[in-house]
């Protein structure tokens, strides 16, 4: 059942030694380009 969840800021932190790790850029990736498709109302969130 869908249920409202007020606005909230993420924020991401890493150590920078890990900043070129492919795991750690894929997921950074991920979180960015799904919360600005989930603010531009482009992705419908399940």
């Amino acid at each position: 059942m869908p249920f409202f969840v007020p606005a909230f800021r993420v924020f991401m932190v890493w150590d920078v030694e890990h900043n070129d790790d492919p795991h750690n850029r894929w997921l950074r990736n991920f979180i960015i380009d799904t919360t600005q498709e989930l603010q531009q109302g482009s992705l419908t969130p399940t």
